[in-house]
């Protein structure tokens, strides 16, 4: 049973959070602790740098991450932006990253740097001109090739967008639009998008 209206979408479980527990403890990664309040801005922020790069409702966005605490501000920036979440396993080999990505519709995705023998760069590098709807790319680390954006600098680029403007698009998600596509591992053939 719902208590609040928000509770019915990723996104706004995360700005239910924030109201009712502001200093309770959301994440805790390494020496690093990210409070209920500190998660609902910082997937805000991100929200607003998709947003104000031309991400809209319905659209596909890949996560393929280490784990990171970002990877979780990621997840519910892209429910907050009203997108469609399509994780992807870290140790996927480019031809079941470039699958998926291609199959999905994948708009933009978001990768960490190289870090325990995978480096997400060179694979997308790799596979990225077979993906013709791919757009956009972030990257959690160093933007060393000229197709990638810095975290930061989508952060910096989502100032743009008014807190009103992410008011109607949250009112326009509804707890039945489709929150993210999780693939499944294709032991039988070609792995297969299920939807939520």
């Amino acid at each position: 049973m719902y208590h609040d209206l928000e509770q019915r979408t990723m996104g706004g479980v995360i700005r239910y959070a924030a109201k009712r527990w502001p200093d309770r403890t959301a994440i805790c990664w390494k020496d690093k602790e990210i409070t209920f309040k500190e998660l609902d801005e910082l997937s805000e922020a991100f929200a607003k740098g998709i947003v104000a790069r031309g991400i809209q409702k319905g659209d596909r966005v890949g996560l393929w991450m280490h784990n990171h605490p970002e990877w979780i501000v990621a997840w519910f920036g892209i429910s907050k932006a009203g997108a469609v979440i399509v994780p992807l396993d870290y140790w996927y080999k480019p031809g079941e990253a470039e699958y998926i990505l291609h199959h999905s519709g994948t708009r933009a995705l978001v990768i960490s740097e190289a870090m325990l023998n995978v480096d997400f760069p060179a694979i997308v590098e790799k596979i990225k001109r077979k993906l013709r709807g791919l757009q956009l790319v972030v990257i959690l680390g160093n933007a060393d090739r000229e197709w990638l954006t810095s975290w930061e600098e989508l952060v910096e680029d989502g100032f743009e967008i008014r807190d009103d403007e992410m008011n109607e698009i949250a009112q326009e998600i509804g707890e039945h639009d489709m929150e993210f596509i999780l693939y499944t591992s294709g032991t039988t053939g070609r792995p297969k998008g299920v939807w939520s």
